[in-house]
């Protein structure tokens, strides 16, 4: 009979870093050596961490007849960078561009 966890032992025995979580909370945890017990808590592989990525812009601020507004522009001189966590896909940080 296959061992339940075959296939993640073999993955682990060629290098893959393995996580392990219990059944008493949700947090996976790597762990070196795994026990590989079939009747307790789960094994996976850990996920490849997503890069964080940027996107620039230009932001313009004008002044209107009905209010005063922000102009965003992808095109032209960017003067600001948007830093997206490249997991979550959440905004980390707003930086300023020299100009």
């Amino acid at each position: 009979m296959k061992h339940k966890h075959a296939e993640l032992i073999k993955q682990w025995a060629d290098g893959a870093q393995i996580q392990y979580k219990n059944s008493n909370d949700n947090n996976w945890n790597d762990v070196e050596y795994p026990s590989w017990h079939p009747s307790t808590g789960e094994y996976r592989i850990k996920p490849e961490e997503k890069q964080d990525f940027a996107v620039s812009a230009c932001i313009k601020f004008k002044l209107g007849v009905q209010g005063d507004y922000l102009e965003l522009a992808k095109i032209g001189n960017h003067n600001v960078e948007f830093v997206f966590d490249g997991t979550t896909q959440k905004l980390k940080a707003l930086r300023r561009l020299p100009e």
